[in-house]
């Protein structure tokens, strides 16, 4: 089964598709993914600015600001730099590539959909969902079935019996 990661989401593979691991079975778009990435941009201003206020104040040294402020300082900006591992983490989680969230950190590059990629190799047999419908975290979007290996389990009259033999073609 393949579970999305956020609220709502764009195209969907089809029923039967034959997909291979890594294919693209639906396209992520959201709200909460905007929300997220908006985050991690505020938080890198944040971080930034704190850092460019310690540089300073470093330059300054005690004799111009207080231990306390500069140490204060310092946590703040080691805050921040926890707070955006934490943003890039949840991001990371919604299928932003590692790329992709440095883009964003470094250039404010928003991503606007996110796929979700087949795990395995096989045929979709079941979709769970519409295309632009929103589903709760805990939904699946749909279930890929490895066709490498298919048992089939079927009843036969015991009159025709005689003519099936194991690993029959």
């Amino acid at each position: 089964m393949v579970n999305h990661r956020v609220a709502s989401f764009g195209h969907l593979a089809t029923l039967g598709q034959a997909v291979e691991a890594g294919t693209s079975l639906a396209l992520i778009e959201s709200l909460e993914l905007d929300r997220l990435q908006a985050e991690l941009i505020r938080l890198r201003v944040e971080w930034d600015r704190g850092r460019k206020d310690l540089a300073r104040a470093k330059t300054l040294g005690l004799n111009f600001v207080p231990g306390n402020e500069l140490a204060a300082l310092e946590d703040e900006v080691a805050e921040k730099a926890n707070e955006m591992k934490a943003a890039k983490l949840k991001l990371g989680s919604v299928g932003l590539s590692d790329s992709q969230i440095d883009s964003l950190q470094e250039q404010g590059q928003i991503v606007e959909r996110v796929p979700v990629l087949s795990p395995l190799a096989g045929r979709v047999v079941h979709v769970h969902a519409e295309p632009g419908a929103a589903i709760e975290l805990t939904e699946h979007l749909c279930e890929i079935a490895d066709s490498s290996e298919v048992w089939v389990r079927g009843l036969v009259p015991e009159a025709h019996s005689s003519r099936l033999r194991i690993g029959q073609k």
